[in-house]
């Protein structure tokens, strides 16, 4: 979400007194006033599903002894949950995995038919690639099982052009070749497109924010959270980007900016 335009900065000499708890849904930063938070946890406890609530409200979890009720962020926000964006993810990266074995199948079709073959031999040229280009992880463990992909992702692209090189060895040259080092690149490939999608999946366990206003309590899920900080300076939304739980934007103390979260309307939830 870009809200560096449309919005006018305002006096944050309140806010600045204030610290906020950064926390992330998806790409955008939001803030929340650390006078509410009574504690941050992982959220791994069983949830009980109200039927008559809300679509926003997923649930209740018991903690310490106490039903606290849960808020996901996303849904109240008007966002893709985190469950749908993690299919997505997989769905896309599973993709990637059934073009390359059928690249190493349209190989072995060419070679078979004498055909010529046509499927990128650059390694940069093929979707998987031009996205393991521009694609910037969040997660060190995801960003270090896709840098693991890059050498064997490579040599199977080019080992296209290594094995017609070979055509002069004969057919069977060419054949061992695919059926042996090519095929073995090509599981190696998948393995790994595999191994990020379970470690991209692994790396986003939802976080809850319980807060209070001194007689309700509830909880909040966000994807992740980053830091403790201050406001820099705040800058009101627009009637077109505010809405009833957003209300400004705030240049952080650590150079981000964050959508200020409006505690007060989370609380008339629980109405």
């Amino acid at each position: 979400m870009n809200l560096t335009n449309n919005v006018s900065e305002t006096n944050a000499s309140e806010g600045e007194s204030k610290l906020w708890l950064t926390v992330s849904l998806s790409n955008q930063k939001y803030a929340v006033n650390c006078d509410y938070v009574d504690s941050i946890f992982q959220l791994q406890q069983e949830i009980t599903g109200l039927p008559s609530a809300s679509g926003e409200i997923v649930g209740v979890i018991n903690l310490r002894g106490m039903m606290l009720t849960l808020i996901d962020l996303r849904r109240l926000l008007g966002m893709e949950t985190l469950e749908q964006e993690l299919l997505e993810f997989e769905s896309m990266l599973r993709r990637y995995q059934q073009a390359h074995m059928d690249w190493v199948r349209e190989l072995k079709s060419c070679l078979e038919d004498k055909r010529e073959f046509q499927l990128p031999t650059d390694p940069h040229a093929c979707a998987f690639g031009k996205w393991y280009d521009s694609y910037k992880p969040e997660s060190q463990i995801v960003a270090l099982t896709l840098a693991k992909i890059d050498e064997p992702h490579k040599k199977l692209h080019e080992s296209a052009l290594k094995c017609f090189a070979l055509k002069d060895k004969g057919e069977e040259v060419m054949k061992k070749l695919v059926n042996e080092e090519i095929q073995a690149l090509a599981d190696q490939v998948v393995g790994l497109i595999e191994m990020t999608i379970v470690n991209y999946r692994e790396s986003y366990r939802k976080v809850c924010i319980a807060i209070s206003d001194g007689s309700s309590r509830l909880g909040i899920i966000a994807d992740s959270v980053h830091a403790v900080g201050k406001i820099e300076k705040e800058y009101p939304l627009d009637k077109i980007n505010r809405s009833r739980h957003v209300y400004s934007l705030g240049d952080m103390s650590d150079g981000s900016r964050a959508l200020l979260i409006d505690e007060k309307q989370l609380f008339t939830l629980l109405d």
